[in-house]
Parts: C-alpha cells; sequence; structure tokens
C-alpha cells in the first residue's frame, strides 16, 4: 500500500520495523525500484556475504563493536544516496523479539544529515510469530510453519530531510501500525506498534549481539 508516495527519481532512505529474516526481500518486492540494503555485519558472512555484497548490500556495526566498519558502511551509504540509489535500513538495529516497534537509533539521524536525502516510512506486518521471526526464539516448534500468509507492505510519505528526527520517524510507523489496528477493528494498547493480538510488553533491550548504528 501506499506505493504511489515512493519517489519516483533520486536517492532516499527506506526505514522499515524489523520483524523477520525477509524483510528486505518483501521491501524490495513492493518498493518498485532496485534498492541496496543495509545489514549487520556479523550476518554477512560465508555464501550469503558473496550474494549480499553481490546484490548491492551494504554491512554496518556499531561504534561500540568496530568503528572501520561503521565509518566504510556510512561513505557507501552516503555515496550510493548521493548517486541516486535507494537505501534500505531497519533503524531500530535488530529485529523484534515482541513484535513491538523498538527505539529508533541515533544512526538514521546521522546518515540523513550527511546525505540530505528524504526518508521513506515502511511499515510491515504479517510475519512476525512465523518460523522467520524471532517470536519464540530457538522453540521452532511453537513457530507457524505455514509458508501462505497475508503480509502487509505500506509506504508512508516521504519524510524532508530538514528538520528530521528518529522521534519523527517513529511516530509515522507508530501511524501507520495503527491504521493497520484500525482495519482490523482493534484497539491501539501501546505507543510503539505491536502486531494485532500481541502483548503490551514494553520494548525489549537488544542481546549483545545485536547490533546497528
Amino acid at each position: 500500500e501506499g506505493v504511489e508516495q515512493v519517489p519516483a527519481l533520486g536517492g532516499f532512505l527506506a526505514c522499515s520495523n524489523h520483524v523477520s529474516y525477509i524483510d528486505w526481500l518483501l521491501m524490495g518486492i513492493a518498493l518498485e525500484r532496485p534498492y541496496r540494503m543495509v545489514g549487520d555485519h556479523a550476518y554477512v558472512s560465508g555464501a550469503f556475504r558473496w550474494f549480499f555484497i553481490g546484490g548491492g548490500g551494504i554491512p554496518i556495526a556499531s561504534g561500540r563493536e568496530d568503528k572501520e566498519v561503521l565509518a566504510e558502511g556510512l561513505q557507501k551509504i552516503s555515496e550510493a544516496l548521493g548517486q541516486g540509489h535507494v537505501v534500505g535500513l531497519h533503524p531500530e538495529g535488530y529485529m523484534t523479539r515482541t513484535g513491538y516497534l523498538q527505539p529508533i537509533r541515533p544512526g538514521v539521524e546521522l546518515i540523513v544529515a550527511r546525505s540530505n536525502v528524504p526518508v521513506v516510512p515502511v511499515f510491515l506486518d504479517g510475519m512476525y510469530g512465523s518460523l522467520l521471526s524471532r517470536k519464540y526464539g530457538r522453540r521452532l516448534g511453537k513457530a507457524d510453519w505455514s509458508f501462505r500468509r497475508r503480509v502487509l507492505v505500506r509506504f508512508g510519505a516521504a519524510i524532508p530531510p530538514v528538520g528530521f528526527t528518529k522521534e519523527l520517524l517513529e511516530e509515522k510507523l507508530v501511524e501507520a501500525g495503527a491504521v493497520r489496528e484500525a482495519d482490523l477493528g482493534l484497539e491501539s494498547r501501546s505507543k510503539h506498534v505491536g502486531p494485532a493480538g500481541g502483548s503490551t510488553k514494553p520494548p525489549e533491550e537488544p542481546a549483545a549481539d545485536e547490533t546497528g548504528p
């Protein structure tokens, strides 16, 4: 939904909530424009590294973890945006375990300040609770193994770089989630976006091995 709001030309950041291992694929299919995805360098290894880098992916790390990888990643993001490419980013920095939108990390503000490009909020829904999410951790027996799911990819209006803040991005993603709940006839029960019928647990802290800018 809302793909008509996606800029047809020029570089921009496509920022989505992170609920499953294939969010990048779902966003790419719906986007209708080639794009380059930013991903945690810790997961970019082996055969997947060849696939990720070959497809234009950009590895990144937090400053606490690897300052060199962070600097190189930010430079590649700036270059890609400057060349008019679309760059995909999960600004929470890690995949949710509760289904709720987690606090946006400040790295997205740095990217926008450096590149002066608009930000398109992207809300994903329908994959939380599946085998490809982290709802059940390693208890895969409890996960939904169905390969047929109703998935929503909703694009919001582009946020201009002037005056952009991570709080504004979070607000737009929360609004998109509220629209989803209204569509399903549910009452919004949390500031942070949660899955339909989900709990009202507060946002969880990232695990030590989950990093992002």
